[in-house]
Protein backbone atom coordinates (compact mmCIF):
# COMPACT_ATOMS: atom_id res chain seq x y z
CA UNK A 1 0.00 0.00 0.00
CA UNK A 2 2.53 2.60 0.66
CA UNK A 3 4.08 1.59 -2.55
CA UNK A 4 1.20 2.19 -4.47
CA UNK A 5 0.65 5.61 -2.65
CA UNK A 6 4.61 6.65 -3.14
CA UNK A 7 4.30 6.08 -6.94
CA UNK A 8 1.08 7.09 -7.43
CA UNK A 9 1.10 10.53 -5.14
CA UNK A 10 -0.76 11.29 -2.13
CA UNK A 11 -2.02 14.36 -4.35
CA UNK A 12 -3.59 12.07 -6.62
CA UNK A 13 -5.16 10.13 -4.67
CA UNK A 14 -6.55 12.91 -2.00
CA UNK A 15 -7.71 13.66 -5.71
CA UNK A 16 -8.86 10.50 -7.02
CA UNK A 17 -11.22 10.03 -3.37
CA UNK A 18 -12.71 12.83 -3.69
CA UNK A 19 -13.61 12.24 -7.30
CA UNK A 20 -15.33 9.80 -6.44
CA UNK A 21 -17.63 11.20 -2.84
CA UNK A 22 -18.18 13.54 -5.87
CA UNK A 23 -20.06 11.13 -8.31
CA UNK A 24 -21.71 9.34 -5.62
CA UNK A 25 -23.44 12.20 -4.02
CA UNK A 26 -25.11 12.77 -7.95
CA UNK A 27 -26.30 9.67 -9.35
CA UNK A 28 -26.29 9.19 -12.81
CA UNK A 29 -29.93 7.89 -13.14
CA UNK A 30 -32.90 8.53 -11.19
CA UNK A 31 -34.76 5.75 -9.47
CA UNK A 32 -38.01 4.83 -11.48
CA UNK A 33 -39.62 4.45 -8.12
CA UNK A 34 -38.80 8.25 -7.32
CA UNK A 35 -42.34 9.92 -7.31
CA UNK A 36 -40.42 13.05 -7.32
CA UNK A 37 -41.61 16.41 -5.52
CA UNK A 38 -44.65 16.30 -3.74
CA UNK A 39 -46.95 19.53 -4.35
CA UNK A 40 -49.53 19.93 -2.10
CA UNK A 41 -52.69 21.98 -2.98
CA UNK A 42 -53.41 23.01 0.77
CA UNK A 43 -56.96 24.49 -0.63
CA UNK A 44 -58.50 21.51 -1.35
CA UNK A 45 -57.21 19.54 1.89
CA UNK A 46 -54.62 17.12 1.56
CA UNK A 47 -54.87 15.70 4.76
CA UNK A 48 -57.25 14.65 6.65
CA UNK A 49 -56.05 16.98 9.68
CA UNK A 50 -55.73 19.67 7.49
CA UNK A 51 -56.02 23.66 9.50
CA UNK A 52 -55.71 26.91 8.99
CA UNK A 53 -56.72 30.29 9.99
CA UNK A 54 -57.20 33.01 7.72
CA UNK A 55 -57.40 36.84 8.80
CA UNK A 56 -56.65 40.37 8.89
CA UNK A 57 -54.32 42.66 10.14
CA UNK A 58 -55.97 46.12 11.13
CA UNK A 59 -54.39 49.15 12.49
CA UNK A 60 -55.66 49.78 15.91
CA UNK A 61 -56.28 53.56 15.84
CA UNK A 62 -57.64 53.62 12.11
CA UNK A 63 -59.42 50.20 11.60
CA UNK A 64 -57.63 50.65 7.90
CA UNK A 65 -55.69 47.19 6.74
CA UNK A 66 -52.03 46.51 7.25
CA UNK A 67 -50.37 45.36 3.79
CA UNK A 68 -47.32 43.12 4.35
CA UNK A 69 -47.55 42.75 7.80
CA UNK A 70 -46.13 39.06 8.99
CA UNK A 71 -48.37 36.51 10.84
CA UNK A 72 -46.19 33.82 12.55
CA UNK A 73 -46.72 30.79 15.13
CA UNK A 74 -45.04 31.21 18.35
CA UNK A 75 -42.45 28.85 17.72
CA UNK A 76 -41.65 30.69 14.11
CA UNK A 77 -41.85 28.00 11.85
CA UNK A 78 -43.90 28.96 9.30
CA UNK A 79 -44.83 32.42 8.58
CA UNK A 80 -47.71 34.66 6.08
CA UNK A 81 -47.80 37.79 4.86
CA UNK A 82 -50.69 39.98 4.57
CA UNK A 83 -52.27 41.30 1.24
CA UNK A 84 -53.49 44.60 -0.16
CA UNK A 85 -56.32 44.06 1.43
CA UNK A 86 -54.66 43.19 5.22
CA UNK A 87 -55.87 39.39 4.85
CA UNK A 88 -53.71 36.59 5.51
CA UNK A 89 -53.87 32.76 5.78
CA UNK A 90 -51.82 30.44 7.71
CA UNK A 91 -51.35 26.89 6.70
CA UNK A 92 -50.58 23.68 8.68
CA UNK A 93 -52.13 24.56 12.21
CA UNK A 94 -52.08 22.02 14.85
CA UNK A 95 -55.29 22.69 17.44
CA UNK A 96 -54.56 25.67 18.99
CA UNK A 97 -51.97 28.08 18.43
CA UNK A 98 -51.56 31.61 19.40
CA UNK A 99 -50.09 34.02 16.33
CA UNK A 100 -48.28 36.79 16.42
CA UNK A 101 -48.41 39.62 13.50
CA UNK A 102 -45.09 42.32 12.87
CA UNK A 103 -44.55 45.24 11.08
CA UNK A 104 -42.37 48.18 10.86
CA UNK A 105 -43.55 51.02 12.66
CA UNK A 106 -46.06 49.33 14.79
CA UNK A 107 -45.92 47.50 17.81
CA UNK A 108 -46.32 43.54 17.57
CA UNK A 109 -49.58 41.84 18.95
CA UNK A 110 -50.92 38.32 19.13
CA UNK A 111 -54.20 36.70 19.29
CA UNK A 112 -54.96 32.79 20.67
CA UNK A 113 -57.02 30.23 18.24
CA UNK A 114 -57.94 26.73 18.33
CA UNK A 115 -58.81 25.07 14.96
CA UNK A 116 -60.58 21.41 15.06
CA UNK A 117 -59.61 19.25 12.55
CA UNK A 118 -60.38 19.75 9.28
CA UNK A 119 -61.58 23.42 9.80
CA UNK A 120 -60.71 26.59 9.01
CA UNK A 121 -59.82 29.13 12.23
CA UNK A 122 -60.02 33.06 12.13
CA UNK A 123 -58.62 34.99 13.52
CA UNK A 124 -57.97 39.20 13.12
CA UNK A 125 -55.45 41.09 14.44
CA UNK A 126 -54.77 45.04 15.51
CA UNK A 127 -52.04 46.06 15.60
CA UNK A 128 -50.95 49.95 17.26
CA UNK A 129 -48.46 52.15 15.57
CA UNK A 130 -45.54 53.59 17.45
CA UNK A 131 -45.22 57.20 18.15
Amino acid sequence: MKRLIKSFGFSRLKGVAASIMLLSAFPICESPTDPGPVEYNYDEGYDPDYRKITGFVYDRETGRPIIDARVQGKDLSRMASTDSSGYYTYYGVTGCQTLVAIKYGYYPDSGYVCVESGQEGTLDIHLREKE
